[in-house]
């Protein structure tokens, strides 16, 4: 009759199975904070566009076409 391994989980099995779940969720974890700072990062960019576009349409409606234009872009 062959050896049959055993049907119980040892604490070597069961450490192992937790690590490996644990690494598992701390990756998903990181993961999932990507989109989040991208999102952020993509309103901000959209708010900052809007406003030099907004400044930018009041150069153009009140500036004197004589005059010199200087960027209204802000460093």
């Amino acid at each position: 009759m062959a050896k049959r391994g055993s049907t119980t989980f040892s604490a070597t099995k069961v450490a192992i199975a937790r690590l490996a779940a644990s690494l598992a969720l701390s990756q998903m974890l990181e993961l999932g904070k990507d989109p989040l700072r991208l999102r952020h990062y993509v309103a901000v960019q959209l708010r900052r566009n809007h406003r030099l576009q907004k400044e930018a349409d009041e150069w153009e409606l009140g500036g004197d076409k004589g005059s010199e234009v200087t960027s209204p872009v802000r460093g």
